[in-house]
């Protein structure tokens, strides 16, 4: 049977990790943070001390964290349980940096192509329907305006507690991720755009599912069951 890879793509604060979860959960699917194989390669050259692009290019060759498929939450490096360590301030700060050297790029396409093979999976994160699944079931691509996902930020709680702080640092971050080598806020090709500026998770994800459905069934694809009975029980707001 034909695998579902679902790719939800979009900026900073747009709500793509918890609207993907959600999804994944309501599919009884795998849940992918794009963003993992980046953040655990930035903390660990920070760690290791490795900052300049040539020796992060050579360290991200053989660079291989393992996700716990039981437990998307748990990531390990040498058997060392890093999650908490991937979203501090110094990582968030330099994992742009990182993004942006090509060889890694190439490193971080074939470590998720290569981790979700033969797997059924909703994917979150940047460039992931344009670079990494260009031959996704579904690509979608997540916005937000800048004053709610500066508040969702907040209420995650690892983002600092100044509004206004925590929107410059959104917008700083917006401009690396189109200056770089690649615009990683382009949306990709084919893409569903979905504004949730105005809309609660369950919208959102809801409003998802409807075009899920509707491409599985013009598609003549069947649609897999937990969607079906999920969906027989919540239809679409």
């Amino acid at each position: 049977m034909t695998r579902l890879i679902i790719t939800i793509d979009g900026p900073t604060g747009s709500g793509k990790t918890a609207t993907a979860k959600m999804l994944s959960q309501r599919l009884n699917i795998f849940h992918l943070k794009g963003g993992i194989f980046l953040r655990s390669l930035t903390y660990f050259c920070l760690r290791n001390n490795i900052t300049t692009e040539n020796d992060i290019a050579k360290t991200s060759r053989h660079f291989n964290p393992v996700i716990d498929f039981n437990n998307e939450n748990n990531i390990f490096l040498d058997e060392e349980n890093v999650a908490d360590f991937l979203w501090t301030k110094e990582v968030n700060a330099f994992v742009p940096f990182v993004a942006n050297i090509r060889e890694v790029r190439s490193e971080r396409k074939k470590w998720i192509r290569e981790i979700t093979k033969n797997m059924d999976i909703v994917a979150d994160g940047r460039t992931l329907g344009s670079e990494i699944f260009p031959d996704a079931t579904i690509k979608f691509f997540l916005t937000c305006g800048i004053k709610e996902r500066a508040q969702r930020r907040l209420l995650q709680k690892r983002f600092g507690t100044d509004l206004d702080g925590v929107k410059e640092d959104i917008l700083k971050r917006d401009k690396k991720d189109m200056e770089g080598v690649v615009n990683r806020l382009l949306p990709p090709k084919n893409s569903i755009h979905i504004d949730s500026t105005h809309l609660t998770l369950e919208q959102t994800v809801s409003a998802m599912l409807n075009h899920i459905t509707s491409f599985l069934s013009e598609t003549s694809q069947t649609p897999i069951t937990e969607l079906s009975e999920w969906w027989n029980h919540h239809p679409a707001e």
